[in-house]
């Protein structure tokens, strides 16, 4: 399931026109006839849709692959924000590992221990970790002025994935 709190965020920050010019959308004024307050709403109430399969289903924009399979976050990471303002990271466990119902938060407002336990399990079950990810959580610790061992401790981890030593 995707977080539902990436309606408000996404419909904040995107850039209409260079989303038009994105899909190639030709009619921009049933295109703008769709006011975000009522999309808000009506996205929220199918939430797992992203955002160009719901203006599909609206008939607001042509149905094509590009617009069907487009992820938010990659059209705002295209626009130019950064990821750590567009990427979700979504936890069912808890610091100790205990099981609590899912909890999505923006990358920007995740703790910097959980950004080291992300690292540590991520790294040690899943032993890789998307550049996207890595990027936005870097720029969290960095603006943080809290990498001093944490970012000498991940940047060893990426070391280890890219180079294997």
């Amino acid at each position: 399931m995707r977080p539902i709190e990436r309606i408000d965020n996404f419909l904040s920050k995107i850039d209409w026109s260079k989303l038009i010019e994105r899909w190639n959308i030709k009619d921009t004024e049933n295109f703008y006839t769709s006011t975000p307050l009522f999309i808000a709403s009506e996205w929220k109430n199918n939430s797992d849709l992203r955002f160009g399969q719901l203006l599909i289903n609206r008939n607001d924009v042509e149905d094509t692959m590009q617009i069907w399979c487009d992820e938010e976050y990659d059209i705002l990471l295209d626009q130019g924000v950064a990821p750590e303002e567009c990427l979700y990271w979504t936890s069912c466990y808890d610091k100790d590992m205990n099981h609590i119902p899912e909890v999505s938060k923006l990358i920007k407002d995740l703790e910097t221990d959980h950004i080291n336990n992300i690292y540590t399990h991520i790294f040690k079950y899943a032993g890789r970790l998307s550049d996207k990810y890595r990027n936005a959580f870097r720029n969290v610790l960095v603006s943080r002025n809290e990498h001093t061992g944490t970012l000498d401790f991940i940047e060893q981890l990426w070391n280890l994935e890219t180079t294997g030593e």
